[in-house]
């Protein structure tokens, strides 16, 4: 136990650590955005940490785990930095910095946060790295869960992303988007489900890794992601094309028919 706690303070001085080398990449290329890439990538490097911290003899179970991981986090990255790279700085990044010291230095500290957060939420990673992992239905559950959810995160964002290209100032309300207005989201938050499903055969010890399922929620609904996106819609400036007809109809999180 007393290792494990050990790694997991190692794991946050590597997070924040890797998020304030993210920063100075931002300050070379002058977007913040540059940091939801770095955010995708930097759980498949905190696995791998983790793993190398334990000194675990790998398993097929766990070279499976650490595989599904890559994809999702990886998948996540690169296509956060292909958004990055074609539709520049990020709105909600706009937002935040003013939050957060308009000065360049200032936003280092929303970085660092980041990092931490990445840090925090690893508890899933950090609990199957250095436990023995058994064969079990829920742990296959898990990892189920985990790839369908990438494929519809990734569907989810292919379809606002192709959508976008194409309709110039339009609500996107097609596909996944026609049954929640953050189909990407829901999607992200039952990749963490999932992860803590995985975690429930480690016995008691895995009972902590509710925490991240709870912090991604809270996260994704009430601070940076959602609220932020959602923030003239809220107040009731509607900005694009069918905008208020989708805001009132369509559910914000869980997916579902939309209202009449």
């Amino acid at each position: 136990m007393n290792d494990i706690i050990l790694h997991y303070l190692i794991g946050f001085i590597f997070g924040i650590s890797f998020f304030i080398l993210a920063w100075v990449s931002s300050v070379v290329v002058g977007k913040s955005s540059l940091i939801d890439s770095v955010w995708g990538f930097s759980f498949f490097l905190i696995t791998l940490l983790y793993y190398y911290l334990s000194g675990k003899i790998l398993t097929i179970l766990d070279y499976t785990f650490i595989t599904v991981v890559f994809i999702w986090s990886v998948r996540l990255g690169i296509f956060l930095a292909i958004r990055f790279m074609s539709e520049g700085e990020d709105k909600r990044y706009v937002e935040i910095k003013k939050n957060w010291n308009k000065s360049t230095f200032g936003f280092i500290g929303m970085f660092a946060l980041q990092g931490f957060l990445a840090s925090l939420l690893s508890i899933p990673m950090l609990l199957i790295s250095h436990t023995p992992i058994t064969s079990s239905f829920l742990f296959y559950i898990g990892l189920a869960l985990i790839v369908i959810f990438t494929i519809l995160e990734s569907v989810a964002d292919y379809q606002l992303y192709t959508f976008k290209k194409k309709n110039k100032g339009v609500t996107c309300n097609v596909g996944l988007w026609a049954y929640s207005r953050h189909p990407n989201y829901f999607s992200e938050w039952m990749i963490w489900v999932g992860l803590f499903i995985c975690c429930i055969p480690l016995g008691s010890i895995g009972v902590f890794s509710i925490f991240s399922v709870l912090i991604i929620y809270y996260l994704l609904n009430h601070v940076s992601g959602i609220p932020i996106i959602e923030k003239d819609a809220r107040e009731g400036i509607y900005k694009r094309q069918g905008e208020e007809e989708y805001f009132k109809r369509t559910p914000a999180f869980f997916p579902a028919l939309r209202r009449k």
